[in-house]
């Protein structure tokens, strides 16, 4: 084969290079226009004009529809002049006011889009009136009922001057004349401009609420502020002091519960570093990551799937301060990701950080929080009541008070004699539980944040400068995350026509000791859940901790020959790693107003990540040889260049208003790298970690593709993912009622691009269009709508949006590329690596498509008493592009296709109660709500099923033609029969159980399940679908003068999970639930210990069918199939079965639980539904009379808050925590190991200078 280098191939082909001319000659066009546009002294707006005495008013009015110029002048000064006579066609605006103020004692001067219009003076008259100071203004700002609005953002008009009114709604401001407008604006108030004139002193300015609360404002993508009136798609915001409080590393956390139709699962396993799953509006395609892009002042980030048999350590994500959000905005839909392009198919996450505001000073703010995480009950409830045993001797001590050397608690009830020790049997202890053995395994929580910022800036430009750091020690011992962050914006107004804006974010994050809590990492001291469900509850942890070495560093023999305890000892006192990240998002904004109505701006941004890992694990052996030292880490950089250009006009004689943005992005990667480094061996010099100190030489090799798997290894990849996007946005606003919204974006993908050494079809260009419309029916009929009516609207939508699915690099052909590679010696060398060689190419692969239908309403009622949004919507992707196991014979193991049709659709609903709003009081309810319901509506030809995750012990989730995206499926040969009458598993009788060894004789009856085994008609038992049905949450704001109080409660109802833990551990007798049938409290019948020949009551009668055919040992002859057990023993046809045996089987035979047993029945795959109590918080602002008394603070708040405080309802068994999921990933829902319960105690406070 002859060898070539994809990248240049894709990259130079001649179809690919159109888009790429297209987006060089836009650049330029841009650039040029801008330039020769600034440098013109007149704005080029056309304007015709006849009107004969005329007044003054009516023509400036006039002047306003026909140029979107706003004029700002003192009102007196305007209608005290004469009346005017104008006549102009065509004219610019500086030759219209010429003509209109040429009679007139008034001067015009135009800043951007607002013309100021003043009285005018002469001589020493104009120095003077130069010189004059700003006029000093402070005033209060209330709401409706005359209440302060605290909060509230103060400018003046045409400049860059403002404030913010403090608690008590008070603020002050300097103008330049009385002249001056002043600008009131705040989340859920209608804005409103008001007149100085001559109160300078004592201002009263009252809002009033709008009609959409808190959405009146949008952030819709890249950053555009939209009235969500005019939006006809679903969003939600959520405001920077809501994130600020849950005081969560990642900002998806922060989300919870508090976004209608945004799954969100927690999971924290691997430790304080996991990255949350989340979702909106559910699963979209096959493969791939289903989650939504999280978009941060431009920069695109994804969070990361981890895997359920291995570690997570976080994505990107946690390198962000959440100090520095200003809110965060969920758009759901396909219309309102449209513009992103293939990027918005799942959705997107907008998160808007903080500017600074013009000031007098700098000003300076400082937050510091501190809280505890108490580990307060084990992630599954314990049985305290028996110890150690098996079912040699039923259970029962030998003569010499020694007992079988077993993890399992089938021995006798706790009575307090001496016995031996389980972890060393040479000493005794007393025979006791050891209910908070667990505990050893665990730490409390510490998180400590500081965060300072500096902000200010004058009517030309602003800054904001933010420093955090952050310190969080996890529940999983040695487990932490250390964050300083640093976050730079600067805004500034170049010349009356260019603006820019910069934005830095530097944070350097340290995390240490992920844990794995996988079905395979029990043997390594890693899953630490398991070592608890998997010891004999009379265990003393700690002793044994402090006293499982020998005095030269060897570990002592485990008694139960597994060593699964010492190695999660050896773990916690020797193993020690650290990643160290470094984040760096960055970008420049450059803004041309060319004009009131022509803006075009050009952005880029950088996102450069590096990652360095440490491994520094101390000898394990004699005089601690041993240990081993090794490096790993990568560098990737990604960017992003937008070009836009943005053009309003009204129309209709100012009913219309049309808005149009022309857009053009360019993003991809450049060079990656990767490497590592492991000693070989163990450490020459105990426990000096080097790599040079390896007992053995590092060596370098590679597997079957050319990838490193050595000692050692080194690679880069050159760029390898482009695309290129042209879109356009066309609003239309009439009478501010009825607004519609085109959008259109086509996508070039490199990813789809075949080499010109390839015959593919080249399906790379991919075009989305999106329609929605939005009506307020208030609005257009306010006069004729009821009392109780406060707003009204309707919307729809209706998008297009696609991407190339799992389609990554060179997916679309093979053949080689070049690298370079480190061999023992350290020398660089140049290698060629084949890329899918393995791969049958499809020829033709095309890009998924989406497409999004979206119905909705608002409304509010009672003065705004009660708001409502609903939605409803139906989403399908077609064109899924599966990957699909080959025909080895064919010499190729992969085949790509396109196929399939997944249907998500589903309701959302979101209620704000305010039913009490005085002076003093305030009481705000927030109720949110969703269901989505997926469906599998065709996969491909041939094909009715479709495995979306791996065989893990015995459980699969598949995607089934017709059925619901995600159902948790068994193997047959891990599932019971059942009987179809009453549901209960079908028994038979097994040989009686005996073993005549004086030291270990029992004898008791034993029972045998009866299995399913897969057949063509049922390859798999289907359990049910993996989403939830339901999910909400429930806000409570209550506010009592300067003291409020905030309850968040959220939910989930329905979805399966998969606990291996429970099985498992209630085969070792470890849960409080195994407790049944373990005595005569606990349900036991009677029976005699053969051992002892004493009266027990561990017999079982559990729920259980006997099979057709069955008869009884008691009493030979007699049918009893078709018997319940119950019902046979209770006529002495069968014995009891000894309750070990029932839960783990006696020998040969498997009991009820355990590993990959009974699936279908016992417990282990159950309905993860829970209510949470999430938060409670308690602040208290300080009053503003006793700040002003510090001549330094501006404002201070002290808070305190308990989050994680406790489930109200949950139904998984055994009292399992639903939290200790190993994967984030919805289509992996396995519990292997398990984090404990924990709730955490902050302390917050806040002061502003």
């Amino acid at each position: 084969m002859e060898i070539s280098t994809i990248y240049p191939l894709w990259y130079n082909h001649p179809r690919l290079k159109k888009p790429l001319l297209v987006m060089k000659l836009t650049i330029l066009l841009i650039v040029a226009t801008c330039m020769n546009l600034s440098a013109a002294t007149s704005f080029g707006q056309n304007i015709t004009l006849n009107e004969k005495s005329a007044s003054l008013e009516k023509v400036l009015n006039k002047i306003e529809k026909q140029s979107n110029y706003t004029f700002w002048y003192n009102t007196k000064l305007i209608k005290q002049s004469p009346k005017v006579s104008v006549d102009v066609e065509n004219s610019s605006i500086e030759q219209t006011l010429d003509a209109c103020f040429k009679d007139l004692p008034i001067n015009y001067t135009i800043v951007q889009n607002t013309i100021v219009l003043k009285q005018k003076t002469s001589g020493v008259a104009v120095i003077q009136a130069l010189r004059v100071d700003p006029i000093a203004i402070s005033g209060k700002v209330v709401d409706e009922q005359n209440l302060p609005l605290p909060g509230v953002t103060v400018y003046v008009k045409g400049t860059k001057t403002g404030t913010e009114t403090n608690t008590n709604g008070l603020f002050k401001i300097n103008a330049p004349d009385k002249g001056a407008v002043l600008v009131f604006t705040f989340i859920g108030y209608n804005p409103k401009e008001v007149a100085v004139g001559d109160n300078t002193t004592n201002l009263v300015v009252s809002m009033q609420i709008s009609a959409q609360g808190l959405n009146e404002v949008s952030v819709t993508s890249y950053g555009i502020e939209k009235k969500t009136n005019d939006l006809g798609y679903s969003t939600t915001t959520i405001k920077g002091d809501d994130l600020d409080r849950t005081n969560t590393v990642n900002p998806i956390t922060a989300l919870q519960g508090k976004v209608a139709g945004v799954v969100i699962n927690t999971t924290s396993s691997s430790g304080v570093q996991s990255s949350p799953f989340i979702q909106i509006r559910g699963g979209n395609a096959i493969g791939g990551n289903n989650q939504p892009i999280f978009v941060v002042d431009g920069n695109i980030l994804y969070n990361n799937i981890s895997s359920p048999d291995g570690t997570d350590g976080g994505s990107q994500l946690k390198n962000l301060n959440p100090d520095d959000y200003a809110s965060i905005t969920v758009l759901k839909g396909a219309a309102a990701t449209a513009l992103y392009g293939s990027r918005g198919l799942n959705g997107a996450v907008v998160i808007t950080t903080k500017s600074g505001k013009a000031r007098t000073g700098m000003g300076v703010e400082y937050s510091t929080t501190l809280s505890t995480t108490d580990v307060y009950k084990n992630f599954m409830a314990l049985q305290n009541e028996f110890g150690m045993g098996s079912y040699n001797r039923e259970g029962a001590f030998a003569p010499d008070g020694t007992q079988t050397q077993t993890t399992s608690n089938w021995g006798p009830a706790f009575d307090g004699t001496m016995h031996p020790a389980v972890y060393d049997p040479s000493i005794k202890v007393p025979y006791v539980a050891q209910p908070n053995n667990w505990k050893t395994l665990y730490q409390s929580g510490k998180y400590f944040n500081n965060n300072l910022t500096l902000s200010g800036g004058g009517e030309n430009s602003t800054y904001r400068i933010s420093y955090s750091n952050t310190s969080d020690d996890g529940l999983l011992p040695k487990n932490s995350l250390t964050r300083n962050a640093l976050d730079i914006k600067y805004t500034g107004q170049i010349n009356k026509v260019f603006s820019t804006e910069l934005g830095l974010n530097y944070a350097n994050t340290i995390t240490n000791n992920y844990f794995d809590q996988s079905r395979y990492a029990y043997g390594g001291g890693s899953n630490l859940g398991f070592d608890v469900y998997y010891s004999p509850r009379n265990t003393n942890f700690a002793a044994w901790h402090d006293d499982y070495r020998n005095a030269d560093n060897s570990l002592k023999p485990d008694p139960f020959g597994t060593g699964w305890l010492p190695n999660a000892f050896s773990n916690l006192d020797k193993n020690n790693y650290a990643n160290h990240e470094n984040s760096g998002l960055a970008y420049i904004l450059i803004k041309a107003q060319v004009n009131p109505w022509l803006d075009f701006s050009a952005r880029g941004n950088v996102n450069y990540y590096t990652q360095f890992g440490e491994t520094k694990d101390f000898g394990n052996n004699v005089d601690n040889t041993g240990g081993e030292y090794g490096t790993n880490g990568s560098s990737t950089t990604n960017y992003n260049l937008l070009l836009m250009g943005h053009a309003t006009k009204k129309l209709m004689h100012g009913d219309l208003n049309a808005d149009f943005r022309l857009l053009n992005e360019y993003y991809g990667n450049t060079l990656s790298q990767n490497y590592f480094a492991h000693t070989d061996g163990g450490l020459i010099v105990p426990n000096q970690f080097a790599l040079d100190n390896s007992v053995n030489t590092l060596k370098y090799s590679t597997d079957s593709n050319g990838n490193p798997n050595g000692d050692i290894g080194y690679t880069t990849l050159p760029q390898n993912l482009m695309t290129i996007g042209v879109g356009g946005v066309l609003d239309l606003n009439y009478k501010q009622y009825l607004n519609l919204e085109i959008t259109g974006r086509n996508d070039w993908l490199s990813t789809l691009t075949y080499p010109a050494s390839s015959q593919g079809a080249n399906n790379y260009s991919v075009f989305y269009p999106s329609a929605n419309l939005s009506y307020s029916f208030y609005d257009q009929y306010k006069d004729k709508m009821p009392s109780w009516l406060s707003s009204g609207r309707i919307r729809a939508s209706l998008a297009f949006v696609g991407n190339q699915g799992i389609a990554g690099a060179y997916s679309t052909s093979n053949g080689y590329t070049g690298s370079t590679v480190v061999d023992q010696n350290g020398n660089s060398i140049s290698v060629a690596n084949q890329i899918n060689g393995s791969v049958r190419i499809n020829p033709d692969l095309k890009p998924q498509i989406q497409r999004s239908i979206e119905l909705g309403t608002n409304f509010s009622l009672f003065k705004n008493l009660i708001t409502v949004d609903f939605a409803w919507y139906k989403n399908n992707t077609f064109h899924q592009l599966l990957s699909n196991p080959g025909v080895v014979e064919t010499g190729y193991s992969t085949d790509y296709f396109n196929a399939g049709n997944i249907q998500n659709s589903g309701e959302e609903i979101a209620i704000d109660v305010n039913p009490i709003r005085s002076k003093d009081w305030n009481l705000d309810f927030s109720i949110n709500a969703a269901h989505n319901g997926s469906k599998v509506i065709s996969l491909a030809p041939g094909i009715n099923a479709w495995q979306l995750s791996g065989y893990y012990e015995g459980a699969m989730v598949y995607a089934y033609q017709g059925g619901a995206f995600g159902e948790l499926t068994l193997d047959p040969n891990t599932t019971f029969k059942l009987d179809k009458k009453t549901g209960y598993p079908i028994i038979e009788n097994a040989p009686r159980a005996t073993n005549t060894n004086a030291n270990t004789a029992y004898s008791f009856a034993d029972y045998q399940y009866v299995y399913n085994s897969a057949t063509a008609a049922q390859p798999r038992v289907n359990m049910g679908k993996v989403e939830p049905n339901l999910t909400g949450g429930i806000t409570t704001t209550l506010r009592y003068k300067s003291f409020t109080l905030f309850t968040q409660i959220d939910a989930r109802f329905g979805g399966l999970v998969y606990s291996e833990s429970y099985t498992y551990a209630m085969g070792q007798g470890t849960p409080l639930a195994s407790l049944q049938y373990r005595d005569q409290a606990h349900g036991g019948v009677a029976r005699i210990n053969s051992y002892t020949g004493k009266t027990v009551y561990d017999g079982a009668v559990p729920n259980a069918v006997f099979a057709a055919g069955q008869t009884s040992l008691l009493k030979p002859g007699v049918n009893i199939g078709g018997m319940t057990f119950a019902q046979a023993y209770a006529q002495g046809l069968v014995e009891s079965w000894y309750a070990p045996a029932y839960y783990d089987g006696g020998p040969g035979f498997n009991g009820t639980y355990d590993w990959e047993n009974g699936l279908n029945y016992n417990g282990a795959v159950a309905t993860d539904s829970w209510i949470m109590l999430r938060e409670i918080t308690f602040a208290y602002q300080l009053p503003t009379a006793w700040v002003a008394k510090t001549k330094v603070l501006k404002s201070a708040k002290l808070s305190v808050t308990a989050r994680n405080v406790g489930y109200l309802y949950k139904t998984l068994p055994a009292d399992q925590n639903p939290e200790s999921l190993q994967s984030n990933d919805p289509f992996n829902p396995y519990i292997t190991g398990g984090v404990p319960y924990a709730r955490t105690y902050a302390v917050s406070l806040s002061v502003r200078f």
